[in-house]
């Protein structure tokens, strides 16, 4: 099942998420572009009052960077769309701030090298700590791996039923 629309106009995005995915994106620009970008980072950060998570989303941008399994989607900070790759990783800073980290993990592990994952997650895990600190919660929307099928036996058919 394709991602809501919902989920793919900036619009459609707390302030919180907009923040993180506005330094991602610009986080790409600067190493792309190779124009620094730091300071503005932590200007945003600095402004939300967690200024100890810019090293460590940086260092997260990093290790995603350096251990990507594939070329990740993270477009240019004036685009009001959001790729898919970007929506994942606000949902994996969402689930790991919510203490569901074994989801993001494997959510993350679409994406990197299985060594590189744990290390990614730590990392997060700290960006997630310094941002919460601050009071910047992000919500766990309901992703379409929420839904599980499971065969079942019943007295009539065989059947196989949706659990959510």
């Amino acid at each position: 099942m394709p991602p809501s629309d919902d989920f793919r106009s900036v619009t459609n995005l707390s302030r919180s998420e907009r923040i993180l995915l506005w330094a991602m994106r610009a986080w790409v620009v600067g190493i792309t572009e190779k124009i620094p970008v730091e300071e503005q980072i932590q200007d945003a950060f600095n402004r939300v009052g967690a200024p100890d998570a810019t090293g460590q989303l940086c260092a997260f941008m990093w290790i995603l960077s350096h251990g990507a399994n594939r070329k990740l989607n993270v477009d240019c900070v004036c685009n009001a769309n959001i790729s898919g790759d970007e929506r994942s990783l606000l949902d994996i800073m969402a689930l790991t701030q919510s203490g569901r980290t074994f989801e993001a993990l494997i959510l993350m592990r679409s994406m990197v090298r299985r060594e590189t994952a744990m290390a990614a997650s730590e990392c997060l895990t700290k960006v997630m700590s310094a941002l919460a600190a601050a009071g910047f919660v992000l919500r766990v929307r309901s992703l379409e791996t929420g839904r599980y099928i499971l065969p079942c036996q019943t007295e009539q058919d065989d059947c196989i039923r949706m659990l959510h």
